[in-house]
């Protein structure tokens, strides 16, 4: 919240200064933006795994479409002296992996009649879904594969899905390039999935059990992107 603080502070000063000049580089029908989030105080500037995308269909209405898309992976393997059958070296192996996906479609109402900045209220919808899996293996031929959780972060598999009402500004620095800030009230809605457990012991067959997970929750309140806008108009 500090930092989405600072940033917005950084930005009305840049508005303030910025639309005390004459020429317009505000957007017109038929201009299209891309912008990604950006982080000066954080250690990675530029966030690359969500990106929006704006069509002005008018002077002052643009539809609006956010794609997020993030995937980590985690491997490691290690070796216990006389763990193993008949006192051998076992050999143990595990991975995780986790992938997460929105697309967040929206619609912008540009007001006011400024040179640089540009304020605007509007709607969106969202979708995310989250998928996660752990593997383990050993060299006694012991083997254990989950879908839809990793136990090593704790993550459960989910669909989540919301509405937000939203507010912010677009301050143009060039003719093109524009920072800007957002903020809203949202309502989202998160189920989490069933996970499947297959564990097959050395020389045995699997035994796959699958734990049902009706876990549900919704939340109702205000949402901010603590990260600067960053995009360039088209």
């Amino acid at each position: 919240m500090k930092k989405f603080i600072l940033s917005f502070a950084v930005l009305a000063l840049i508005a303030f200064s910025a639309n005390a000049q004459e020429k317009s580089f505000i957007p017109t029908s038929g201009d299209i933006s891309l912008e990604v989030d950006f982080t000066p105080f954080g250690g990675a500037p530029i966030q690359a795994n969500f990106i929006k995308g704006r069509f002005f269909i008018s002077d002052n209405l643009a539809v609006r479409a956010g794609i997020l898309f993030t995937h980590e992976s985690y491997k490691d393997n290690w070796e216990t002296p006389g763990a193993g059958v008949g006192g051998s070296v076992l050999t143990e192996e595990e991975s995780a992996a986790g992938t997460e996906f929105g697309l967040f479609p929206g619609v912008e109402l540009h007001i006011g009649d400024f040179n640089r900045v540009s304020p605007y209220i509007g709607a969106e919808f969202g979708f995310i879904t989250g998928s996660y899996k752990y593997d383990y293996s050993n060299s006694d031929g012991d083997e254990q594969s989950i879908k839809g959780f990793d136990p090593i972060s704790g993550n459960n598999a989910y669909t989540a899905i919301g509405f937000n009402l939203i507010a912010g500004f677009d301050v143009y620095i060039l003719n093109g390039l524009y920072m800007g800030a957002e903020m809203g009230l949202g309502l989202s809605t998160t189920s989490f999935k069933d996970v499947e457990n297959a564990v097959t012991p050395a020389g045995g067959s699997t035994t796959t059990t699958t734990t049902e997970n009706n876990e549900k929750y919704s939340d109702i309140g205000v949402i901010f992107n603590p990260a600067i806008r960053l995009g360039w108009k088209f």
